[in-house]
């Protein structure tokens, strides 16, 4: 089983994320924030994928991700195709 994150503030996208999470019998949904600021440390040690947003409240995701000193594979899902080159410098697996 691989366990993921969603970090995402749009609730439409967290409907539509979930449900693909849902459907994909290999995944586990461990937890949905809105912010970065709001993800629990620990948690993040112990999950294999979080799914990123660019656009979040506080701090933007790509400044979340470089926080993190062992970050899991990330996949940002974000409609802003400008981000792209840094997610990838960032060793994001998908965009």
């Amino acid at each position: 089983m691989i366990k993921c994150l969603l970090l995402e503030d749009e609730l439409s996208a967290v409907e539509i994320i979930e449900g693909y999470i849902e459907k994909t019998p290999f995944l586990e949904l461990e937890g949905t924030y809105e912010s970065g600021l709001d993800v629990p440390l620990e948690q993040l040690k112990q999950i294999d994928v979080l799914f990123l947003d660019i656009q979040l409240p506080e701090l933007n995701g790509l400044s979340f991700l470089k926080t993190l000193v062992h970050p899991p594979q990330v996949i940002v899902t974000t409609a802003y195709p400008s981000y792209a080159v840094e997610a990838f410098e960032e060793a994001v697996i998908d965009y």
